[in-house]
């Protein structure tokens, strides 16, 4: 690379190539900055290449900006190259001073403005005044920090900016998370980020890597050195009566400001009906301006048809003059004999080079026409052998006559520019009406829009403390204060005790990251800069005794540190200045900013009133400039019709000098072809003029009305462009958390009862943030956290996902499980979380109940499985009458042998007892099991009696044996209990007998079971 390569000319290598393989293969960088300085001047391509390669290391780009900068190529290609790799190098550099102090300027008039709307909302005039200032401020600040966004991507002063403005005139609590994440994340470790120029260009180069790498080492350890000292912004606390704000230092979220609600109900309809009213007047203008210029049409048509006549009436004049020389030649001849005459004559006409061919074509035509109708009359035309010329020279004068009776209508028709100055004055005045209808359209839409804040929230959005806590850059403290103002509203409502004044800390939502602490009653024991105006306080925790001029309250166009000495002026930069505290003690902050903004931009509300207006004004202008192209019209058409009228005017006397010169003379003598013939090529001649005059006209008002409307309609879209940009400033002053307002304005003094139960509560998640957007009432008796709590954190985070489970920690220790049901919505997701612990209880308590009045296996499967009927196909079933008269032991001895029965059949099962009947069931296929249970039974029920063993006599009157599918119901009533259909009242007529319902049905003698078991 130390000269230049003369390559063959059949190789196609040039010193770009080399250079771009050197970098790929050696990748030395002094090499390559040697390179720059000393050909810096010559090939663009080599200079691309020295830039894409230098451009890696951070070392080599502010000398790269320094030489683009005075980069002056003729080439637009490479001036595009430049420019880029110039923007690039730009923005990866530190933020221009004049644009902190340009977007701090704007964001303190934006905020100005913002309070003034709401402390003069019960103003008519002030309000919506201070509202069309701040919609403009709006307009400017949103644009000034999307560029510097853009431009400056690593600053995160600016995207800490922009985080304010998107929770406060953007009403975008997401972006306003999203920003002030990563501005976090940027000040935390600035090289954290990935260089985007190393992130495009390094796998060109894969060399440069290892030297990328120590170097970005390097200056990551000096940056950690030299930010050893932190910002005391940061650590700002803020003394509100006997309440202190303050949010921890990684909270970049709030509940409340999570609800914030982007406004978009503000209808202005200011171009849209400008368009609407200018489109109706200009059809208007248009059809009273067509029918004008069809009138004039009319009459340049009427004049052309009277050329093209008195063309015609020229052919038979010219054959007038050529018969009455034949007349006069031929005076004797009979009519036959002279059209013989006459033809043989044109026969032999002598034609030169310079004759009108199509003339005379003409004139023979309309002279063998002329003979041809005489022949028939018998001549009787040529009596007079001057008829013919003067009825044609009395037709000439009767067209000239009527021509220039059209001539002069087109001279005197009504004048346009007249008109168009009526319609002018019209527009005018209806621009004034327009702007009237559309500023009333935005005073009664915001009259409208603060109909729906009550004058608690009023007063709240136009406190000094909202605008202490917004001029300072938090706006997340901002809705804290929110909350905590109608929070206390509310327990002042209820009339709940008064807090003690022992200091003691709430900590609000204290498992999640955007943390908002609120110290009830707490000492003040640091120092604290009071902003009296404000009726805050604010507290520098660690660093109370300096403060930066740029970014405390956005003052630093009117707060000055003290002027540093001379010997440290150079090495101290204006930004990095501090202020003592003591010049902030006794600060009017608010009124200061106040006095100083509105003073800036006092009638900076008129830029509405032009904004209404502009689309008028676009409009005049084209009128202004139509009314050019009617003159233009005019003074063509006039231009045009004098030559006609000239023109004419000789023409008419040619054919009077003609026939009164050739009298007495041949034809031949006066050359009467040619002359009439230049008559008439004269007269085609006025007839062009006239299609002139209407090519120009349709030209001229056709080509202006194409453009016009295309530029019409730029300019339309332009104004509506910028009406929306204004209408969203406008409507960003009403960006609130209203519903959240509401229900905690409209909430009864006694908790309304909530439709979901204690054991469940029902959350709905935004499908595309995860995030809760809406919670139950019932959150707080669940789970022990207010639904605020909550709300605009992800779901995953605070209901962790276990298996099929939900769990929420309540403590380190403690867990409270729940069971999900979600169901899907277009966008959102509404989730159902059952408390396990408590179905647990509810299970256990159900279980109980069922045990007390159904059997044991029925209940189980109804708890576990939800089990209401049970069918049993082919099954024994046994229906035992036992005595119930009266109780006696006989009875106690029955329930105690059901008992050990059961025990001892386990295929035997119970089912109830249903006064004197107890009622059993056995599936087995086994038919002797039935009657050994009756059996056993009766034998076990016998009252035992140390006298009378023998006599004494079974509780078992009778009993009957059925064979059959059966199916029990579980019926709640009082209590639960068993029922089926099987009705055996019949079979109980006689005592001490067993019917028996198999497949044939017979009596048993309880006396003779014994036998009847044996027979089986």
């Amino acid at each position: 690379m130390s000269g230049k390569i003369d390559s063959p000319w059949y190789i196609p290598i040039s010193d770009a190539l080399v250079m771009r393989h050197a970098a790929e293969t050696k990748a030395d960088i002094e090499v390559f900055d040697n390179y720059l300085l000393l050909r810096m001047k010559q090939d663009p391509e080599e200079m691309i290449e020295l830039t894409r390669f230098l451009g890696i290391f951070r070392s080599q780009r502010a000398k790269l900006q320094l030489i683009l900068s005075k980069w002056k190529g003729e080439n637009v290609y490479y001036n595009y190259q430049f420019y880029v790799f110039s923007r690039m190098f730009e923005s990866l550099t530190k933020t221009p001073q004049h644009y902190y102090n340009d977007l701090d300027k704007l964001h303190r008039h934006y905020l100005i403005d913002l309070s003034l709307f709401w402390q003069y909302s019960n103003n008519k005039i002030l309000s919506v005044v201070y509202g069309f200032k701040a919609a403009l401020a709006y307009v400017e600040l949103v644009d000034l920090v999307k560029y510097l966004a853009y431009m400056y991507e690593n600053d995160s002063s600016i995207l800490m900016s922009y985080a304010e403005i998107c929770l406060i005139a953007l009403g975008d609590p997401k972006a306003s998370v999203k920003y002030r994440r990563i501005s976090s994340m940027i000040k935390d470790s600035p090289t954290a980020c990935e260089d985007p120029i190393f992130r495009h260009v390094s796998r060109f180069y894969p060399l440069s890597v290892n030297n990328y790498q120590s170097e970005n080492y390097y200056s990551t350890s000096d940056s950690n050195s030299n930010s050893s000292s932190t910002e005391s912004f940061s650590k700002l606390r803020f003394h509100i009566n006997e309440n202190v704000i303050f949010r921890d230092e990684k909270s970049d979220n709030s509940s409340v400001a999570m609800f914030v609600r982007k406004c978009t109900d503000l209808r202005t309809f200011g171009i849209i009906l400008s368009c609407i009213f200018i489109f109706v007047m200009s059809m208007l203008y248009l059809k009273k301006l067509r029918g004008l210029t069809n009138e004039k049409f009319e009459n340049l048509e009427g004049l052309k048809l009277m050329i093209s006549q008195t063309i015609e009436v020229a052919y038979r004049l010219t054959s007038g003059v050529l018969l009455y020389d034949q007349l006069e030649q031929n005076k004797n001849l009979d009519c036959k004999e002279f059209i013989k005459k006459v033809y043989n004559h044109l026969k032999n006409y002598p034609i030169s080079y310079k004759d009108d061919y199509f003339f005379l074509a003409k004139v023979w035509g309309t002279t063998s026409q002329i003979l041809s109708d005489q022949m028939i009359n018998n001549c009787n035309l040529f009596d007079n052998h001057s008829t013919i010329i003067f009825q044609q020279l009395h037709q000439i004068l009767i067209n000239y006559n009527f021509f220039q009776g059209n001539l002069s209508n087109i001279l005197h028709s009504t004048s346009l520019s007249c008109m168009y100055k009526k319609a002018m004055i019209i527009t005018f005045l209806m621009s004034f009406v327009c702007v009237i209808i559309s500023i009333g359209f935005v005073y009664f839409g915001t009259r409208l829009l603060l109909t729906r804040f009550p004058k608690e929230a009023k007063e709240f959005l136009g406190s000094r403390e909202r605008l202490s806590l917004l001029l300072l850059k938090k706006s997340l403290e901002s809705w804290d204060l929110f909350k905590l103002n109608f929070k206390s509203m509310k327990e002042e409502v209820k009339q709940t005790p008064q807090i003690e004044k022992s200091p003691r800390r709430i900590k609000v939502g204290h498992k999640f990251s955007s943390e908002t602490n609120l110290n009830l009653n707490c000492e003040q024991k640091s120092r604290h800069v009071d902003l009296k105006d404000g009726k805050i306080s604010i507290s520098f925790i660690g660093a109370d005794q300096l403060l930066k001029p740029s970014q405390f309250a956005l003052m630093s166009p009117f707060v000055f540190s003290p002027t540093p000495k001379a010997s440290d002026s150079s090495d101290v930069e204006e930004d990095e200045k501090l202020i003592p505290s003591e010049k902030l003690e006794n600060l009017n902050l608010i009124s200061k900013t106040i006095e100083k903004t509105k003073d800036t931009y006092k009638y900076r509300y008129l830029y509405i009133v032009i904004m209404f207006f502009l689309p008028w004004a676009i409009t005049l202008i084209l009128m202004f400039f139509g009314r050019i192209v009617i003159f233009f019209e005019n003074d063509v058409t006039k231009i045009y019709l004098t030559r006609i009228d000239q023109n004419a005017t000789e023409l008419s006397k040619l054919p009077y000098a003609i026939y009164y010169n050739f009298k007495n003379k041949s034809i031949q003598q006066i050359n009467f072809n040619q002359n009439l013939s230049w008559y008439r090529r004269n007269l085609m001649q006025i007839i062009e003029d006239a299609d002139q005059i209407h090519k120009s006209i349709i030209i001229s008002r056709h080509s202006f009305l194409i453009v016009a409307s295309f530029f019409w309609i730029l300019a339309m879209y332009g104004c509506f462009v910028v009406e929306e940009s204004i209408k969203r400033g406008y409507e960003s002053l009403f960006h609130f958390p209203i519903g959240l307002m509401n229900d905690i304005i409209l909430q009864n003094d006694t908790k309304s009862e909530s439709s979901m139960t204690n054991e469940i509560i029902e959350v709905s998640v935004n499908k595309e943030t995860n995030n809760i957007i809406c919670v139950t009432s019932n959150c707080l008796d669940v789970i022990g956290e207010e639904p605020l709590n909550i709300i605009g954190h992800k779901y995953d985070e605070i209901f962790a996902k276990n298996d099929r489970l939900r769990l929420y920690n309540l403590t380190s220790k403690k867990v409270k499980k729940f069971v999900e049901c979600c169901y899907e919505m277009e966008k959102i997701n509404k989730y159902a979380l059952y408390d396990v612990s408590t179905y647990l209880t509810t299970k256990t308590a159900m279980m109980n109940l069922m045990q007390s009045n159904i059997p044991k296996n029925f209940a189980e499967e109804f708890c576990e499985k939800q089990k209401q009927s049970f069918r049993f196909s082919n099954s024994y079933t046994i229906i035992v009458k036992f005595d119930s008269s009266d109780y006696s032991m006989s009875t106690d001895n029955f329930f105690k042998a059901v008992s050990n029965m059961l025990q001892c059949y386990i295929t035997v099962k119970f089912i109830k007892y249903e006064g004197s009947l107890c009622y059993f069931i056995c599936p087995t296929c086994e038919r002797v099991i039935p009657f050994l249970f009756v059996r056993d039974l009766i034998a076990n029920s016998r009252p035992s009696s140390r006298i009378k063993l023998v006599q004494s006599k079974s509780a078992v009157l009778s009993a009957i044996i059925l064979r059959s599918d059966v199916k029990y119901n579980l019926e709640f009533g009082e209590e639960p209990y068993l029922s089926s259909n099987l009705n055996f009242s019949p079979f109980f007529a006689k005592d001490e007998t067993i019917a028996v319902l198999d497949k044939e049905q017979f009596l048993i003698r309880l006396d003779d079971l014994e036998k009847f078991i044996s027979a089986v």
